[in-house]
């Protein structure tokens, strides 16, 4: 795989269960506090749904987006880009097919919480669309200190909306 890669070329598709092994190694790069391989069956056997950001079937996973979706709303629990293609837009590419792809299953609203320090989250989720709606005071408590989470709502067009 390599980093000279076209965003253009990338494929998104929706994560499968051969595909779970390799987002759970991504999420445990990515996050101090990966879910568990359990937390993931459970999401997406009930109302969670992931797509992935690959070069094609048969390459590794570069990123994942994993939603909860409950009626005409959903989630974004986590967003994890492989170290080698981060700044390079791909959390961009996989934020905008998901929300497009949510949006063709008639989700209407889309809730994200992210750190107040986490600028780059911050930038990416408000050029995807996504708008400050609260804070939640002292939400995260870690080694690091105690911050607040910020929640970001976009709210997704639906056919006949005007």
């Amino acid at each position: 795989m390599s980093v000279d890669t076209p965003l253009a070329d990338l494929l998104l598709c929706e994560l499968t269960p051969d595909d779970l092994p390799a987002a759970i190694v991504l999420d445990a790069e990515a996050f101090d506090d990966p879910f568990s391989e359990s937390l993931w069956q459970s999401l997406l056997e009930g109302r969670g749904c992931a797509w992935l950001l690959r070069e094609d079937h048969d390459t590794p996973v570069l990123a994942f987006a994993l939603f909860s979706c409950v009626l005409d709303e959903a989630e974004l629990l986590r967003i994890a880009v492989s170290p080698d293609f981060q700044g390079r837009g791909c959390g961009r590419q996989l934020i905008q097919g998901a929300l497009s792809f949510l949006q063709q299953r008639g989700c209407c609203r889309v809730m994200l919480e992210v750190r107040r320090s986490n600028l780059a989250a911050i930038r990416l989720y408000e050029h995807c669309g996504f708008v400050l709606e609260a804070v939640r005071k002292a939400y995260y408590v870690d080694s690091a200190g105690v911050e607040d989470a910020l929640i970001y709502i976009c709210t997704l067009a639906q056919p006949g909306d005007s």
